[in-house]
């Protein structure tokens, strides 16, 4: 699976965004609809009132939040490698049911996280971690048997035109925003390639199935997200 080299190195892909933190909700400014995809991919999760979910690579704390509103309530424990990111999601109120914790989302229980959770959540996360199987393993042990795990993510649905429209996207918006924001950092030209090299949608279907998830489907996201935005779903067998 063609990768980005920033994937090989976790500690120069939480310095950079460490480097973007203080900046990084100023997307959900520019785009409004930013937060808005996050809570419905946390809507179709449709999981009971006052869940109890795990948050990986929770970064700013923006997925426990849309989190909060689709289901009031609910106890969160986010995990993120970012230190800086995590210190912009402690500045929030996020209120006396999250935890927050800096650690590997491939291996949460190192850091103390103990199951079961009634669903797994993450927003921009499996994408960026070296062993994309060894996250979804952690994922599968850390869930209620019946429980439900959720991915927000950019994946590409094929490798041509949907492909084309990615690169107009993020060479028309997403890198000039980053070059407006937060000048010098790779962290955008690294998402533009992340998405572009990674597996596509099929793919990492494929792999939750592999990892023992069964129910496993996507739902997408209209508009310019057509075919690279989508919300993964999948459940943990009884």
């Amino acid at each position: 699976m063609p990768v980005d080299p920033l994937h090989d190195r976790k500690g120069e892909i939480s310095s950079e965004f460490n480097g973007i933190a203080k900046r990084y909700d100023l997307l959900s400014v520019y785009d409004p609809s930013f937060l808005r995809n996050i809570r419905i991919s946390a809507e179709r999760m449709k999981l009971a009132p006052k869940p109890r979910v795990l948050d990986l690579c929770c970064g700013t704390g923006q997925s426990i939040r849309m989190t909060q509103d689709a289901y009031p309530g609910a106890t969160v424990v986010g995990i993120d490698r970012s230190p800086g990111m995590l210190e912009v999601a402690k500045g929030k109120d996020l209120g006396e049911n999250v935890t927050l914790l800096e650690g590997d989302a491939q291996d949460p229980a190192a850091s103390g996280v103990q199951g079961p959770f009634d669903a797994v959540f993450s927003s921009w996360g499996i994408r960026n971690v070296p062993d994309p199987d060894l996250f979804l393993k952690s994922a599968f042990d850390l869930l209620e048997p019946g429980g439900t795990l959720a991915f927000h993510e950019f994946v590409l649905a094929d490798r041509k035109a949907t492909k084309v429209r990615w690169d107009v996207l993020s060479w028309g918006f997403i890198m000039p925003f980053g070059v407006l924001t937060s000048p010098g950092s790779k962290m955008y030209h690294y998402l533009w390639k992340s998405v572009a090299d990674w597996i596509t949608a099929d793919e990492l279907c494929e792999r939750m199935r592999a990892a023992g998830f069964e129910n496993v489907r996507t739902e997408p996201f209209g508009l310019w997200w057509k075919g690279i935005l989508h919300t993964f779903l999948a459940t943990k067998p009884k």
